[in-house]
């Protein structure tokens, strides 16, 4: 077992491919997992799909380039169909890959000219509508969707813009 867990602690090697930037989801529909990371040696964006049997589906969704990285999952609660915001960092772009029917995906761009990536986080409010937060050279962002695939404008998360800014130790 992995360091520290009990004896009859249940794992399971699911794949061959070192990953990086992991994100997961249970799938409130059916209970089982879905995971989307990186392949940290081909920089490509796969998500694993959990079945009943306790094996998992495979789906490579973009390997052009270097993909991938700060792969954030989310699920529309009505559908269960995935939602990952990643970064494409040689297209300097933040991207959404939105499954549309069972391992089907579409792609969008959602912000372009970003310099740096370490990781983006993807939310789905109650009506499967979208918020991302991501970093944009160097500073926290923020965009959220108003209509299936229309985006807000992208907006600098800055502390010059708060009515109030609490500074302490939050329990």
């Amino acid at each position: 077992p992995p360091y520290g867990a009990p004896e009859n602690y249940r794992y399971e090697k699911i794949s061959n491919i070192e990953a990086e930037y992991v994100s997961m989801k249970i799938n409130p529909l059916t209970g089982l997992a879905k995971i989307a990371f990186q392949d940290r040696a081909n920089k490509d964006l796969w998500m694993a799909e959990e079945k009943a049997d306790g094996r998992f589906n495979f789906y490579l969704l973009e390997s052009a380039g270097n993909v991938g990285g700060g792969a954030s999952l989310n699920l529309h609660p009505s559908t269960g169909y995935a939602r990952i915001s990643y970064a494409d960092v040689d297209a300097k772009q933040i991207k959404l890959a939105r499954e549309t029917s069972p391992g089907v995906f579409s792609f969008e761009v959602v912000d372009s000219g970003t310099v740096v990536i370490d990781t983006t986080a993807l939310a789905c409010d109650t009506n499967g509508l979208l918020r991302l937060s991501y970093v944009k050279n160097g500073k926290p962002w923020f965009i959220k969707e108003t209509a299936s695939g229309v985006w807000s404008a992208a907006v600098q998360v800055d502390t010059a813009d708060a009515t109030s800014v609490a500074v302490g130790v939050y329990n």
